[in-house]
């Protein structure tokens, strides 16, 4: 229960307070804005293709200078699209190729022996959910008015 002193309840003609305990069912009351569905719409729209030109900006750059690994990939992508991470599923490709590393240094030669070593090459493919997006509009330009919810 909160107190008032008695010069705040006389200026804002309060006599007395009580606390209402909510009750348990949770029920929330709200009404749809046109409108504002209309701008939350179009500001997911901007948003994704934002993130989506991001990841076109980002897949050229892979597999260069600090984007050589699977991780270090991961965060670059999840930082670009932190907006719309549940909007975008992003993949990383991983194409693995052998290649023969000589063992000792100095020029080749038919003496020279030979090491098999596997190189990766990551790249990126994203598409657009279509399902999380409409889930997402279900609750576009609703208002929350009354809930007694805790």
């Amino acid at each position: 229960m909160q107190k008032v002193h008695a010069k705040k309840a006389k200026s804002l003609n309060i006599k007395h307070m009580k606390q209402v305990k909510p009750k348990k069912v949770s029920a929330s009351y709200g009404f749809i804005a046109a409108q504002k569905k209309k701008r939350i719409k179009k500001r997911r729209h901007k948003r994704v293709e934002k993130a989506s030109q991001a990841l076109e900006e980002l897949s050229p750059k892979l597999n260069k200078y600090h984007l050589k690994t699977k991780k270090e990939i991961r965060a670059a992508v999840d930082k670009r699209c932190k907006d719309v991470n549940d909007l975008i599923d992003v993949k990383i490709v991983t194409e693995r190729k052998q290649i023969k590393v000589k063992v000792s240094p100095g020029r080749p030669s038919y003496k020279s022996v030979y090491k098999n070593k596997w190189q990766y090459k990551y790249s990126i493919q994203w598409q657009v959910s279509k399902q999380a997006i409409a889930e997402a509009s279900k609750k576009d330009g609703i208002f929350p008015l009354i809930t007694n919810a805790s």
